[in-house]
């Protein structure tokens, strides 16, 4: 008997050994660990109207699904589709209810992606993104996991191409170069590869080679997602709050499990946030960011020792200047709230627009000149205008619309920029260097504030740019510019949708309910125009915190030529009932 239980003991040694089945293989996947996000409306709903997405109607989920369809001629849609949100419901509710056929019945999507692709030997342009690719890797992980934990009971045809997807994920993501490693999808990409190997540890490719791999990558692209002082480098706030959110609540299992523990990091970004939002709580549009609204506290900023410019004019400074950015904002709950918000982020090109020294303002508890914001991820016209010095309030030159990348298309050849992806437009020429700030720190001096900051954009000019602020009074904007060449510079204002703006010589007249301002150009040979919703070309438009959705707005321009030149904005506010005898004294000159 004893002889008999040796050899019981030998024999399970021998498979726990031949079969080297790591330690972690126990642990469970949770709803945090691999990237979930819910459709719009719950499973009933995609069932029974479709594919939903945020931004566009259902799509019907009848298969054989064609996944290279792209019925709304958007990049993001397809994205979506290709990463199998329509199966992230179903896992969300399995996670709620504990209803193991919910996981056997998103299956089928698994399995008709896997015949698009290895039975029809179909392709889309999404197939194998990046980001898409370390998405489904998670999926895949956890229906391994199932699989393995007898959750769920799969036939062996089933289990088969599960198990072939997996492998194929495997290797694609331990290709060279097939990830970016200078934005965010190499985590997506590199969490997905840890988890899938984890799992489908039986694949000779997931050894201590490729876990050795896994780490110095995924810190190597970690360490360029944040600043020493906590603000993420896309040069886009919305990501910001997208990184932070992510590495806290939807990949949390491979981040701890790859790079150990990241909480003070993440608590010095969470800190950062109040920053990111104008008094209102909506988010600076800086780069790829749409104005959404976020309800968070502000309580961090009270307990930070304000700036005085005089007795009893103090304001709070965000002096993130060696990030790129810089905000003077009034103490929250102060009325007639302020804020300027500065930026002069070159970091990274990813979601970044050519909005360098840049600023928004916010008076009187309201917004008064704002930046047009993100529009969507389609390669076309109106995204080019986004993404231009035009659509921001900088330098730009005349019929030069300057992008921080050069995406050598004009709109004649409008169609083509649906055949791009991202990785080919960032690999274009930068008209910046992306050295990681322009700006210089903030000073009090003189009863004002002073933003200063430089940017050179290559073979066309400089800017050195000088932003004098007293909140709630007046805003002075000083640039001087440098080029070998003769440009018609513009100096652009982008007003809030709901302001009536009136020009008058060199002179610009706001309205809006409790206040007022005048903004005048001080330099010389330079003439003011005016456009709203401008179609041809593309100007005067803003978004409205929705993905895809623009709406008309004014654009005060001051056109100025020379080669070497400066051109000075002094703009005065005004508060409802304060003397208006300035309108009228302006209008004599």
């Amino acid at each position: 008997m004893l002889i008999k239980r040796i050899l019981i003991i030998c024999s399970i040694s021998f498979l726990v050994h031949i079969q080297k089945i790591p330690a972690e293989v126990i642990k469970d996947i949770h709803v945090e660990d691999i990237y979930l996000s819910a459709l719009e409306g719950k499973l009933k709903k995609m069932r029974t109207e479709g594919f939903v997405t945020s931004s566009h109607p259902p799509w019907p989920l009848d298969l054989p699904l064609d996944w290279g369809a792209n019925p709304f001629k958007d990049r993001d849609w397809q994205f979506q589709l290709n990463t199998w949100r329509m199966i992230d419901q179903y896992i969300i509710e399995y996670f709620e209810t504990q209803d193991k056929s919910l996981i056997e019945k998103s299956l089928k999507f698994v399995e008709d992606w896997h015949d698009y692709h290895f039975v029809k030997n179909k392709t889309s342009d999404f197939s194998w993104e990046d980001m898409a690719t370390g998405i489904r890797a998670m999926r895949l992980a956890f229906y391994i996991n199932a699989i393995r934990k007898n959750l769920i009971s799969v036939d062996d045809k089933l289990k088969k191409k599960i198990y072939f997807l997996a492998n194929q994920h495997i290797n694609k993501l331990q290709q060279e170069n097939f990830f970016s490693k200078t934005n965010n999808h190499g985590i997506f990409a590199l969490a997905g590869l840890h988890l899938l190997c984890r799992e489908h540890f039986e694949n000779p490719a997931c050894n201590s080679d490729t876990k050795t791999f896994i780490k110095k990558t995924f810190k190597e692209i970690f360490d360029k997602q944040f600043t020493e002082e906590g603000v993420h480098t896309e040069g886009n706030p919305e990501y910001h709050f997208y990184i932070t959110k992510t590495l806290n609540h939807k990949i949390k299992a491979p981040v701890q499990e790859i790079l150990g523990d990241i909480s003070n990091l993440l608590t010095k970004a969470e800190k950062i946030k109040p920053w990111l939002l104008f008094p209102n709580k909506i988010l600076s549009r800086v780069g790829d960011s749409r104005g959404r609204l976020y309800n968070i506290s502000f309580d961090s900023l009270k307990s930070i020792e304000p700036a005085c410019i005089e007795k009893d004019k103090c304001y709070l400074v965000g002096d993130l200047t060696k990030s790129g950015y810089a905000i003077i904002r009034t103490i929250p709950e102060t009325k007639d709230e302020s804020m300027l918000f500065v930026t002069g982020m070159a970091h990274n090109v990813a979601h970044k627009h050519a909005d360098d020294l840049s600023f928004q303002l916010f008076e009187f508890g309201r917004f008064i000149f704002i930046d047009t914001g993100s529009y969507s991820d389609e390669f076309n016209t109106m995204r080019k205008y986004i993404i231009s010095t035009a659509a921001h309030n900088t330098i730009s030159v005349q019929n030069n619309k300057l992008n921080p990348v050069n995406v050598k298309k004009t709109e004649a050849e409008n169609d083509q920029y649906e055949t791009l992806t991202w990785r080919e437009v960032i690999s274009e020429v930068n008209t910046v260097e992306m050295t990681g700030s322009f700006l210089k720190s903030v000073k009090a001096m003189d009863n004002k504030f002073e933003v200063h900051g430089k940017v050179d954009r290559k073979n066309l000019f400089s800017q050195e740019r000088y932003i004098y602020y007293i909140p709630g009074k007046k805003l002075r904007i000083e640039d001087k510019l440098l080029s070998s060449n003769e440009h018609n510079y513009v100096s652009s204002l982008h007003f809030a949708p709901d302001i009536n703006v009136v020009l008058f010589k060199n002179n610009a007249y706001a309205d809006f309910g409790n206040g007022s301002l005048h903004a005048k150009i001080l330099s010389e040979n330079c003439q003011l125009s005016m456009a709203r919703g401008q179609k041809n070309p593309i100007l005067g438009w803003a978004n409205t915190g929705k993905y895809g959705e623009m709406i008309p707005t004014t654009v005060v321009q001051a056109t100025c030529p020379g080669k070497n030149r400066t051109i000075i904005w002094e703009i005065e506010f005004y508060k409802k009932f304060d003397n208006l005898s300035h309108l009228k004294a302006s209008s004599d000159a």
